[in-house]
């Protein structure tokens, strides 16, 4: 089970999946259905050149990012476009597409610091045609905030609060 979590200003999602759907993720033929059925965002250059996903050939069972890209695919169904990779080192496009829909500079880089000690951004950023936003932290069933999430996280929501229209923030789901 794939779960989005957040903190507590942020409403938590469940996703449910079954073991084959993760195997055929970790064996590599599920990654390259999804790149050819969404041709998005989420799925962009940077992901060809990550050791850690399985884009071609099977990967061993600790490989990462299953959850984030199954709750995009969800999300994408749904008609929203979806973000990960987004600081500036690891995927510029993203970066400045991250950028725009936060509002400029001091927003991305608040948010997403680039460095981490001071924590990473939120896995996703989920986003509509009109430009309105939300973030969404995907966990496993077990998994849980890390330390640096649990401080980080309900900063960036005071952060958006202060500094984001209203009008700019999708809606919880």
């Amino acid at each position: 089970m794939a779960t989005p979590v957040t903190p507590p200003c942020w409403p938590e999602v469940r996703c449910s999946y079954s073991p084959a759907t993760e195997t055929e993720y970790r064996e590599g033929r599920l990654f390259r259905k999804w790149v050819k059925k969404y041709n998005c965002w989420l799925f962009n250059q940077r992901m060809f050149i990550s050791g850690q996903i399985p884009h071609g050939e099977p990967l061993p069972k600790d490989k990462r990012f299953f959850p984030e890209f199954f709750v995009g695919t969800r999300y994408l169904d749904a008609g929203f476009d979806v973000l990960s990779f987004y600081r500036a080192a690891e995927h510029k496009p993203s970066y400045e597409k991250a950028k725009d829909l936060l509002g400029g500079t001091e927003a991305i880089e608040f948010i997403n610091p680039g460095d981490e000690s001071k924590g990473r951004p939120p896995d996703l950023l989920v986003f509509n045609q009109a430009g309105q936003f939300k973030f969404v932290e995907c966990k496993r069933k077990n998994e849980k905030l890390t330390d640096s999430q649990i401080i980080h996280f309900p900063r960036i929501e005071e952060y958006l609060k202060e500094n984001c229209a209203p009008s700019k923030r999708l809606a919880p789901t």
